[in-house]
């Protein structure tokens, strides 16, 4: 099913990629990584998911909890936390953090 299989939180990272894409200058390798990175961690985290999800089967109440809103907003949020360290690497990386220094910012594109 569309929501238990991760799909949403694949969605939602995807969006997130793309909206670091769009507001910072980076190189091409790294416009390319970045939204791989997110759709990876959305797909495995979504996988650890089900798999929970099918530990618990017999158990209902356990198992309508993580199948429920509380269980997915879990793993939405730790998505979210392990994208924004390798975006905060990366970004460090080519110091964007400091946009006022226009001539670092145009060595990195």
């Amino acid at each position: 099913d569309y929501p238990c299989a991760g799909l949403p939180m694949i969605i939602l990272m995807l969006r997130i990629s793309f909206l670091l894409i769009a507001f910072f200058p980076l190189p091409k390798k790294e416009r390319i990584l970045i939204p791989l990175t997110s759709f990876g961690i959305g797909f495995g985290l979504g996988v650890i998911r089900v798999c929970i999800l099918t530990l618990l089967l017999p158990e209902e109440a356990k198992f309508d909890y993580w199948h429920g809103s509380n269980g997915s907003q879990i793993f939405s949020t730790l998505a979210i936390v392990i994208f924004s360290v390798f975006c905060h690497s990366i970004l460090k990386k080519y110091d964007l953090f400091d946009l006022e220094n226009k001539s670092r910012v145009a060595e990195v594109q």
